[in-house]
């Protein structure tokens, strides 16, 4: 999902929390950044982003089974004016999509959809989330149409030594400390996730088969030390397959 949504920009944000804070908004005006971007001074039109974000915690003040249960829902809309065109990227870092076509810029409105959640109960966590990135593209003088990228991320956590899961993190019950013999906090972790091109992109010759994926999975497993709260070691391992991508159209490795 981090594809679909822009690493960092510039704006002015208000935010806060209501209702015993079991509800938590923000709104802001940025200057507009392409998925994946980081916009962090030049702006090259006058056009803003306008983005919120509101997660309630109902049941975070009360002793119900669902204490750690978290729902949300973020977006953005702007409108971009000859702005350049995102490169996705794998879970590894690698490039696996980028539009081919020449003179083709984003040029028009540009949504996002968020949905989110999390739960968390004792030693377990569970959290999802999915975005919806649509903008319109323009190629040369008359050819342009609104493209439509998806992707969703599962990811779950289990806490072996019995301290309790969170969205904040793990404290551990003792510290790391060899005279003591005390080992800190240990954490499995799993992962699957989903990103998916808009079909039209490629029908109308926006980006080419044979350099770029239609759409990537890719799950991952891993083993949290936290030797204590500030202090983490992460083995983790990730596979990704990739639909297209290659010459001829085939499946990139």
């Amino acid at each position: 999902p981090t594809n679909l949504v822009p690493n960092r920009d510039v704006g002015f944000q208000i935010f806060g929390d209501l209702f015993g804070e079991t509800t938590n908004y923000a709104v802001g005006v940025f200057n507009g950044g392409a998925d994946l971007a980081s916009v962090d001074a030049a702006d090259n039109n006058n056009d803003k982003d306008v983005i919120g974000r509101v997660f309630v915690q109902p049941f975070k003040n009360g002793d119900s089974f669902f204490k750690g249960l978290g729902l949300g829902v973020g977006g953005s809309f702007g409108h971009k004016e000859g702005s350049s065109v995102p490169t996705y990227r794998s879970p590894g870092q690698a490039s696996v999509f980028s539009y081919s076509a020449t003179g083709l810029v984003a040029d028009g409105t540009h949504t996002r959809v968020s949905p989110q959640a999390y739960f968390y109960k004792g030693f377990f966590g569970l959290l999802g989330e999915y975005v919806q990135s649509s903008q319109e593209l323009t190629r040369g003088f008359n050819i342009h149409d609104t493209f439509t990228n998806r992707s969703w991320q599962l990811s779950g956590n289990y806490v072996l030594t019995g301290e309790l899961a969170s969205y904040k993190g793990i404290t551990p019950r003792n510290n790391f400390d060899l005279a003591q013999h005390a080992w800190g906090a240990f954490e499995i972790v799993g992962r699957y996730g989903q990103l998916t091109l808009d079909n039209k992109i490629f029908d109308q010759g926006f980006a080419s088969l044979n350099s770029s994926v239609s759409q990537e999975n890719a799950w991952g497993v891993g083993l949290n030390w936290y030797l204590s709260k500030n202090v983490k070691v992460a083995v983790d391992f990730e596979q990704t397959a990739f639909d297209r991508g290659a010459a001829g159209g085939l499946d990139r490795p």
